[in-house]
């Protein structure tokens, strides 16, 4: 039996954001655009709980997380060789005013504003960066 070479790789996204809608709506879309498995969530702790118990290809972050700074979580990832190389993804109503320079450090690869983000763009960022686009 011959496999279709044509179907992409599944990859794994965690979204955090505290607008469950807007996570939920995303995920959806992200799953039909790029065959991704999306896991949302909209608090830091639990993010990280998902992160140490199964294999998250790409985190997508909101920085403002209701009465939350997802810094923290950030800096966190940080401290852990194997987290730092998780690609991340900045997904904010301040996308903006957040530069890439000053989050770099903690594995940011790219930064969209909510606002005014293209679909299309931010999936082929994300197959960039998973490389599932091959």
């Amino acid at each position: 039996m011959m496999s279709d070479i044509n179907v992409k790789p599944i990859v794994t996204l965690l979204i955090l954001d505290d607008d469950q809608q807007f996570a939920s709506s995303l995920a959806d879309s992200l799953a039909v655009a790029i065959n991704a498995n999306c896991h949302c969530e909209s608090d830091p702790e639990q993010a990280m709980r998902v992160i140490d118990n199964q294999k998250i290809d790409l985190l997508i972050i909101d920085i403002h997380l209701g009465d939350r700074n997802a810094l923290t979580l950030l800096n966190e990832l940080s401290t852990y060789p194997d987290t730092l190389v998780l690609p991340k993804i900045i997904l904010s109503s301040s996308g903006s005013q957040l530069s890439i320079d000053d989050l770099g450090s903690y594995g940011v690869a790219a930064i969209y504003d909510k606002r005014i983000y293209d679909l299309a763009d931010l999936a082929h960022k994300i197959q960039e960066l998973t490389d599932s686009g091959n």
